[in-house]
């Protein structure tokens, strides 16, 4: 692709600290308004219910990411290069989901009626089939835009479209609940669908702005972006799968009330994952296009600090987790607990999978993640037909967080093998850590000073 626009990737602390600032201030506001929704959501729509709407929102983000050929990630690599042709790459964009959204809305339309999905409440989940397939194309370019954003360094621009996301969906259902008075579960799938709409909108207004017009579209670039898209699809998709495939086995193998208390732990724990998110989004553009000694330097120190701060995390979150469930989703839901307890090992590990993913991406290995992924998801789906009708959701929750181990320790080996820097380097905060992050802190509260 011809060369529009320039970019620097030498990591500027002050912008990152700035970004890192922003996004974690994101990210508390949106875990905030997430409980708050899912407590609500929990309430009114009870377990079975519950796990229903869990399983038609996580069938449009599997359907998206086993039929997108790795785009997302490709979108991030070339993206974030020096001589990345913004133009091209966001009418190439803007036609692939298009055509690949269409394709995929067919598909997941006749999907929907098959009756191995739901092992209970079939002609209730079946009587969402058309809102899925139509929610297909904005589904694949919400997770293609958000790619796009950060590897431009957007970070502003996404956080602000997240917030939209989390604070219209509670508000959406709130009114189509209470005011026009609608059942609760298709309160739920109608806000979720309308503000999913909305969100897209917002995010071709901002491409508009972006970009100059006209835009451009040839079939060498998006050959070009499909090439390594494919590459890399395997592991975009085997990644995802690993954190969603449990659904569909639950849902399967138990039905819709299991899944929802399943639900219920999942969405606990994952909140702990806003916080590498938070982290890693500002670091994506560059690991994307830095040097090896860039990475060498930053990668290592980001992981150190990280772990350490997870490993507290998920300890208050295993003391507090019971009562947590108890006062945001009820007594209903406390069965969820044990499965949460579970999970917290699985999402230490993620936390640790999401820098060095950024890393290996960036020295454009998206073959050998993709094995590596796979590799995961085998694991997990074979655990979980041995332990779900053994042992339940405590069961998923134990495959699930054995296969993020495994990936976690595979990506690690590969890592250290790569760049000759051993595992302790990467697992414990050591002295000058505390230095360096002092310095951090002092800069980001000097920041919030002068801004006040």
């Amino acid at each position: 692709m011809p060369t529009t626009s320039t970019q620097t990737h030498k990591i500027n602390i002050k912008q990152y600290i700035h970004y890192v600032t922003q996004s974690f201030a994101t990210k508390i506001f949106m875990i905030i308004i997430r409980l708050v929704r899912n407590a609500i959501l929990a309430r009114v729509l009870g377990p079975t219910y519950r796990g229903v709407f869990s399983l038609i929102c996580a069938l449009p983000e599997l359907i998206c990411t086993a039929g997108n050929l790795g785009y997302s990630t490709s979108i991030e690599y070339y993206t974030s290069q020096k001589d990345a042709d913004i133009k091209s790459i966001v009418g190439s964009i803007l036609v692939f989901c298009l055509v690949a959204g269409s394709i995929l809305s067919i598909i997941a339309f006749f999907l929907m009626k098959m009756d191995w999905i739901i092992r209970d409440n079939e002609a209730i989940f079946v009587n969402y089939s058309i809102v899925i397939a139509i929610v297909i194309p904005f589904f694949l370019f919400k997770i293609i835009n958000t790619s796009y954003l950060m590897a431009r360094s957007f970070i502003g621009i996404m956080n602000m479209l997240r917030l939209l996301e989390s604070s219209m969906s509670l508000l959406l259902f709130l009114l189509l609940w209470l005011v026009f008075k609608l059942d609760s579960l298709d309160a739920a799938v109608f806000s979720w669908f309308i503000n999913l709409v909305f969100i897209c909108l917002m995010g071709i207004i901002w491409l508009k702005k972006d970009t100059i017009f006209p835009l451009k579209f040839t079939f060498s670039a998006q050959k070009k972006i499909l090439n390594f898209g494919i590459r890399s699809h395997f592991e975009t998709l085997f990644q995802k799968m690993l954190l969603r495939i449990d659904f569909l086995l639950i849902s399967s193998l138990l039905g819709a009330k299991a899944l929802g208390y399943y639900a219920m732990a999942t969405a606990a724990a994952e909140l702990i994952l806003t916080i590498p998110e938070a982290i890693a989004i500002p670091l994506l553009s560059f690991l994307m296009g830095a040097d090896n000694m860039d990475q060498k330097k930053v990668t290592p120190t980001v992981l150190r600090m990280l772990n350490s701060f997870m490993l507290i995390i998920t300890i208050v979150m295993a003391l507090s987790g019971k009562l947590l469930i108890l006062l945001l989703f009820g007594k209903d839901y406390l069965p969820a607990f044990s499965s949460l307890l579970y999970l917290l090992p699985g999402i230490l590990a993620l936390c640790h999978c999401t820098i060095l993913r950024l890393d290996l991406l960036g020295k454009n290995m998206p073959g050998t993640l993709s094995l590596i992924s796979g590799t995961g998801v085998l694991m997990n789906i074979l655990l979980n037909m041995i332990f779900i009708p053994k042992f339940g959701i405590e069961g998923a929750a134990i495959s699930s967080s054995i296969a993020y181990s495994f990936c976690a320790i595979i990506l690690q080996m590969l890592y250290t093998r790569l760049t000759g820097i051993p595992p302790l380097q990467t697992l414990l905060i050591n002295k000058n850590d505390f230095i360096t992050l002092h310095q951090l802190l002092t800069k980001i509260l000097s920041r919030l000073k002068n801004e006040k």
